[in-house]
């Protein structure tokens, strides 16, 4: 049995700003990099071949696209978290989040998705109460640089003993399953 995730791993320039935020905020700051995350962590015996071909098969029609990323939120449903909100690419992604959703993995939804209100960001901060996630927000302040990325594939991910993130397959838009 294999905790996975499925990520796109954008890939800005100006990505420091991200990490000098999560270093302080995110617990998860050096096991995995920013990421937006599109199937939630499932426990699955799944084949990873098997996970591959359905993948393979969702993305073989879609194309690359831009994401730009601005803006951070406190939200405080399912745990207190920061989100760095995702503007440009929003619909391709929900799109690819409900997709992957369907056939092979249709069981392993998030039940907070279930009702269509998934919504792609990259955390960048966790907190055990709404008091350090709203002093965290007033510390930061007024953060609004634009970071822009091309999402060009998305990563199958093994999540490992101590938390870090293992990249088991990195599956290309358009790819075909050969």
């Amino acid at each position: 049995m294999k905790t996975r995730c499925i990520h796109i791993f954008p890939r800005f320039k100006n990505s420091f700003l991200i990490e000098e935020i999560r270093k302080k905020y995110d617990d998860l700051y050096g096991c995995i990099e920013p990421h937006i995350t599109l199937v939630f962590p499932f426990e699955s015996d799944i084949k990873i071949e098997d996970l591959k071909t359905e993948i393979h098969g969702i993305l073989s029609n879609e194309s690359q696209f831009e994401v730009s990323a601005q803006g951070i939120e406190a939200v405080d449903n399912h745990g207190y978290y920061l989100f760095l909100n995702i503007a440009k690419g929003k619909e391709r992604i929900i799109e690819l989040h409900y997709k992957l959703h369907k056939g092979l993995l249709a069981e392993y939804q998030s039940p907070w998705t279930k009702d269509g209100s998934y919504i792609p960001h990259i955390t960048i901060g966790r907190f055990k109460n709404k008091e350090q996630m709203n002093n965290a927000m007033k510390d930061i302040g007024k953060f609004d640089p634009e970071f822009i990325s091309k999402v060009e594939r998305i990563f199958i991910e093994t999540i490992g003993e101590n938390e870090e993130s293992i990249i088991e397959e990195i599956i290309e838009f358009g790819e075909s399953s050969n």
